[in-house]
């Protein structure tokens, strides 16, 4: 961001919290992430992918997930970790896994990995353990992915829907870490945590 530019904004959000008293706590959070964002180096504000693994590669593993109506602990692990992947798939390669040589090619792994966490699938044990332990994580996207993961569980016990809502009640309490934002400009769209939370429990609940 060239430096005026920044120097303008960092100015607005002062004259904002001046002018605000008190500042709700999502607004709070959200200037907190606006300042943040705008002083990270270009170079550092583009989470590493995970190494040894090639763009299409990756893309080929997650196009394979999509068909499994159960998964397991690693595989679950590897979407929720291409959630943090920026690279981008080939187009011919995207076209190849479809089948269709005019379908839209996603702009990064991490939009594919995050329309699968929106797809229904069944869990085994050690899969369930592994997404209910990550909604504690600190980092917001593996906490949203997995509690998105959960909400479409089809196989989910009694026991562990009551463990996951407790889980999910005790984050929601917490306004620092509930309230967290998920930025995906390459989605082309704006989350925040709790709502994602509260769509898990309304489908936990039902």
């Amino acid at each position: 961001m060239p430096l005026k530019l920044k120097q303008q904004v960092l100015n607005t959000l002062q004259r904002f919290e001046r002018q605000t008293k008190p500042i709700a706590t999502e607004y709070r959070l959200l200037l907190a992430a606006i300042k943040r964002r705008i002083n990270v180096p270009m170079a550092s504000a583009v989470p590493k992918p995970v190494p040894s693994h090639l763009a299409d590669a990756r893309a080929t593993g997650l196009y394979v997930l999509k068909q499994r109506p159960q998964l397991t602990q690693p595989d679950v692990e590897e979407i929720i970790a291409s959630c943090n992947d920026l690279r981008k798939p080939s187009k011919d390669k995207w076209r190849e896994l479809t089948g269709d040589r005019f379908a839209i090619v996603p702009s990064t792994i991490r939009q594919i990995a995050w329309r699968l966490t929106g797809q229904q699938f069944s869990f085994d044990e050690r899969a369930y353990s592994f997404l209910i332990e990550a909604l504690d994580s600190p980092e917001v996207v593996v906490c949203a992915a997995a509690a998105r993961l959960l909400q479409q569980s089809n196989n989910i016990s009694p026991e562990l829907a009551e463990q996951t809502a407790q889980r999910i009640l005790r984050l929601l309490l917490n306004d620092e870490l509930s309230h967290r934002w998920l930025e995906f400009p390459d989605y082309g769209k704006v989350w925040r945590l709790d709502d994602i939370l509260f769509e898990t429990l309304e489908r936990l609940a039902g």
